[in-house]
C-alpha cells in the first residue's frame, strides 16, 4: 500500500449568527491508495472513511445556523476535494457500485445542508453537479492537457500509443 501525505491548512471565513468567524482546518492530503489487486475498492474505502470524519464539520455548521452557501463552500474545500483528489487516475477504473458509494456520500452531505430538498434540487441550488459527472469532466480535461506536446506527461502518452500501435 502506498500512502504519504502533506499537511494542508485551510482558512475559511463564515457568517455565524451575524458574526464573521474565521475557521481553520488542518488536513492531511494523501496520494491514492494502490494495492496489489489493482482495483480501487481500497482507495474508495479510504477516501470515504476520511470524509466520514469530516462530515461532523458540515453537521456542526448546519446546526449552528451557518448559511447553506457557506457550508457548500466549506464542503467543496474540505470534503469534496478529498472525494475528487487524483480522480483522473482512478475514475476510469471505478465500478458502478464504487461510483454510487461515492455519490451516496455527497447525497448524505447535501441532506444535512439542505434538509428539505431532494438531491437533484440541492445540486441545482448549490450550483454543483453529480460527482460522477464532475469526475468525468476532470478526466477528459486531463486527457486533453496530456495530449498537448508541452505537457510534462505527454512523452509517456506517446510511448504508450507507440507500444499499442506496435502490437497491432
Amino acid at each position: 500500500m502506498v500512502s504519504n501525505g502533506v499537511l494542508m491548512t485551510y482558512h475559511h471565513r463564515v457568517l455565524i449568527a451575524g458574526t464573521l468567524k474565521e475557521l481553520t482546518f488542518k488536513l492531511l492530503r494523501v496520494v491514492p491508495v494502490i494495492i496489489s489487486d489493482l482495483t480501487w475498492d481500497a482507495h474508495v474505502s479510504y477516501i470515504l472513511s476520511k470524509c466520514a470524519k469530516r462530515i461532523y464539520c458540515i453537521w456542526t455548521l448546519s446546526k449552528a445556523g451557518v448559511l447553506a452557501c457557506d457550508i457548500v463552500y466549506i464542503y467543496c474545500s474540505v470534503v469534496r476535494s478529498v472525494l475528487e483528489y487524483a480522480c483522473a487516475v482512478w475514475h476510469p477504473g471505478l465500478s458502478n457500485k464504487l461510483s454510487e458509494d461515492i455519490e451516496r456520500f455527497q447525497k448524505c452531505c447535501f441532506k444535512i445542508i439542505y434538509t428539505t430538498l431532494s438531491y437533484s434540487e440541492a445540486l441545482e441550488k448549490s450550483g454543483l453537479v453529480r460527482l460522477d459527472t464532475r469526475r468525468e469532466e476532470i478526466t477528459q480535461c486531463t486527457i486533453r492537457q496530456v495530449k498537448c506536446p508541452t505537457h510534462p506527461l505527454h512523452y509517456i502518452r506517446a510511448r504508450i500509443d507507440k507500444a499499442i500501435l506496435g502490437h497491432r
